[in-house]
């Protein structure tokens, strides 16, 4: 017992010598952090619309993690890149596509973040056709790569009003 006072005394006393300056060091590098990885993911979501718009389906799946799981409104689930290919493809295939996503707030805890989205979309029929307009908003969660980039492993999103001629 005797030993166990005098450690917490010796890391008391440890604590209260240490200059504040290197106790804030910290949390304002975790800070100068959290801002440098909300700006990445704000520059994420600009190039996110714009796969979309280039018609890229490989570039618009690498803003994905390959465990994806993606929500989309009035739809089942979709986990994996594989599958979330599998139904973003025929969109790709069929229509010319203008996008704008923006993220309205982020917030970053160590590995993973939340962005709150917004999100424009216009698909016009290749074969020719009147265009479907989308605006909706979202929430996504992402995972900071090994690399240091972030990509989306969750997502899922809302329209702010029905499909036109939609369903």
């Amino acid at each position: 017992m005797r030993r166990l006072i005098l450690l917490l005394l010796f890391a008391l006393t440890a604590v209260a010598c240490t200059p504040a300056d290197e106790i804030a060091e910290p949390a304002e590098e975790a800070a100068a952090t959290t801002e440098a990885d909300a700006e990445a993911i704000q520059a994420h979501y600009a190039a996110y619309g714009q796969t979309i718009t280039s018609g890229d389906t490989e570039a618009w799946l690498a803003i994905f993690t390959d465990d994806v799981v993606v929500m989309p409104p009035d739809e089942a689930g979709i986990t994996g890149k594989e599958v979330l290919r599998a139904w973003g493809q025929p969109y790709f295939d069929q229509f010319d596509m203008q996008a704008t996503v923006s993220t309205q707030e982020i917030q970053v805890a160590g590995e993973w973040a939340f962005a709150v989205e917004e999100y424009t979309w216009q698909a016009t029929p290749k074969e020719g056709g009147e265009a479907t307009e989308e605006r909706g908003k979202g929430i996504a969660v992402l995972r900071r790569q090994p690399d240091g980039t972030w990509k989306i492993a969750y997502r899922a999103w809302n329209r702010d009003h029905p499909l036109q001629g939609g369903e």
